[in-house]
């Protein structure tokens, strides 16, 4: 890499391998910095050429179809976790991952003003509760 505001060859040999590491599932970040590019200076130059950035997103596909096929394999060898990625993925309306969750009666929301109260009211409580029955708090006592 040059200098900071330098120009930075971004040549064809560069190119294909940056493009053959995102084939191979690297990301971005890497494979810029493995062909000595930083990732802005790959992405100013897709920006000013198009078909690269169509290059890149292919590359990219290649990745994504080469796990998609061995989350397939892994699926129809009985893998249940695969298998659910799979149809939850492709089958979205058929298959989803949903909890039906009915309540029926109210819901309430305290404040913390409200919180403190009650804390304050079961701690009457207890005391109140210790003294009718003698127990003065220590259970070691039983």
């Amino acid at each position: 890499m040059g200098k900071p505001g330098e120009p930075t060859k971004f040549g064809a040999t560069k190119r294909a391998a940056y493009l053959a590491a995102l084939g191979k599932g690297t990301g971005r970040y890497k494979a810029a910095k493995a062909v000595g590019m930083s990732a802005e200076g790959v992405r100013d130059y897709a920006r000013k050429h198009p078909e690269f950035a169509e290059e890149i997103a292919v590359a990219e596909m290649d990745a994504n179809e080469a796990v998609e096929c061995a989350l397939y394999r892994r699926a129809t060898e009985g893998n249940i976790a695969a298998i659910c990625i799979w149809l939850f993925n492709r089958m979205p309306d058929r298959w989803a991952d949903k909890r039906h969750v009915q309540h029926e009666g109210d819901v309430t929301i305290k404040t913390p003003q409200e919180i403190e109260a009650m804390q304050q009211e079961i701690k009457a409580l207890d005391r109140q509760f210790a003294r009718l029955t003698g127990n003065n708090g220590d259970e070691s006592a039983s």
